[in-house]
């Protein structure tokens, strides 16, 4: 009896050692418990942006153009340092107007004709799509948009976003916005996550 007692302890000892080596658990509890292991957020978060800009690209009347730019973006985190996500907004260029101006005097030499002026050009709503890359409170947002409705007949924009946050609602960002490689202007702003938390 003594010695089954005694095969027993050792074969338990034996697979508790294999398991040990085979998995890497260590002695402490702590240390393999996954419960404590803090898993990345994989549910979707919405954020609302507001950033403005000077654009100068090129100056019609010789003067800057105010921009801005206010949209809604859902994003999701898939690991803990990428995310995806999408969301649509509306876009402000004050020199939309002046360029469609410009060009009516250059095609109409016609005395009579008389440009009609429509602020609601300067207003571009878009849909887009985005890719996230997290630095801890450093997020490297790229945003691929289309344009629903441009008064420049443009389609595709792209918007390149440094975010740093500030608090859990709050953060900064600086970015680009361009088209096919070329540079619209730089804008900066502030995020606000509308999460429930």
């Amino acid at each position: 009896m003594y010695k089954i007692k005694t095969m027993n302890k050792i074969t338990k000892h034996g697979l508790d050692i294999f398991a040990k080596e085979k998995y890497q658990i260590s002695d402490t509890e702590e240390n393999y418990n996954i419960s404590k292991v803090k898993l990345p957020k994989k549910y979707w978060m919405p954020f609302l942006y507001y950033g403005v800009g000077i654009k100068d690209t090129p100056p019609v009347d010789g003067k800057l153009s105010f921009a801005s730019d206010l949209h809604f973006t859902m994003r999701r985190k898939i690991s803990y340092t990428n995310g995806y996500g999408g969301g649509f907004g509306i876009l402000y260029n004050n020199g939309i107007e002046k360029t469609l101006k410009e060009n009516f005097k250059k095609n109409n030499s016609s005395p009579d004709s008389e440009y009609v002026a429509n602020q609601l050009n300067n207003f571009s709503p878009e849909v887009h799509t985005n890719w996230s890359m997290y630095f801890g409170k450093i997020i490297f947002d790229i945003q691929l948009g289309v344009y629903l409705h441009n008064a420049l007949d443009r389609i595709f924009f792209n918007r390149w976003l440094l975010e740093i946050e500030l608090t859990e609602r709050v953060s900064f960002f600086g970015g680009l916005k361009s088209r096919f490689g070329i540079a619209d202007y730089i804008h900066i702003g502030v995020v606000y996550n509308l999460s429930k938390k």
